[in-house]
């Protein structure tokens, strides 16, 4: 399943404008990608049922109030492009689950994955051959939800092929197939390594 934010809110189609223009500068383009980390957060939470708790209200008494229970949730974070939009999904999660930042896939442990429900997160899926290896290696996890900024379209076949009970969540999809190098690298234009 492939979810597109731009799709179903117009507010995120101005933000990937804005990402995809050559003078946003780092810092703003950094806070492009928090923000839509939090419209992804927001969506991919929609899935996990709430768990019903008690409150003290503002009148001081007792109450129902809800929470999302995160304690089997593992956010697994692409290095080093996929930082920002992660920060974005963490600030909705909140507390009480773990996070793996991780340069390439040979770094995750399987036995720290299992039976958990993992959030990927990357900034560009392109070919989607990182992302493949990821998947490869969270293959002990109970679920594997893909979050990015960018889905190359070319990606998407192979994802509804391949990855059935996976689900996909971008905020746009592209039908141009580019990877970037020096100031048009992602990850170069979010920490201003040119």
């Amino acid at each position: 399943m492939i979810i597109i934010l731009e799709e179903e809110n117009n507010y995120i189609k101005v933000l990937n404008t804005r990402s995809r223009e050559y003078e946003c500068s780092t810092n703003e383009l950094s806070e492009i990608h928090k923000r839509v980390g939090v419209s992804l957060g927001e969506r991919i939470l929609n899935k996990w049922p709430l768990k019903e708790i008690e409150i003290q209200n503002a009148q001081n008494k007792r109450g129902t109030g809800y929470t999302f229970d995160h304690s089997n949730v593992t956010l697994v974070t692409m290095m080093r492009a996929g930082l920002y939009l992660s920060l974005g999904i963490k600030e909705v999660l909140g507390n009480g689950f773990s996070h793996i930042l991780s340069n390439k896939a040979t770094e995750i442990k399987a036995e720290s994955v299992i039976e958990r429900d993992i959030i990927l997160v990357d900034s560009v899926i392109n070919s989607g051959a990182s992302v493949e290896q990821y998947i490869e290696a969270l293959s002990t996890a109970r679920s594997i939800t893909v979050a990015c900024l960018v889905m190359q379209s070319g990606f998407i076949e192979k994802v509804q092929n391949k990855y059935p009970l996976h689900e996909f969540y971008t905020s746009r999809v592209s039908d141009n197939y580019y990877v970037g190098s020096g100031k048009n690298d992602t990850g170069n234009r979010l920490f201003g390594t040119f």
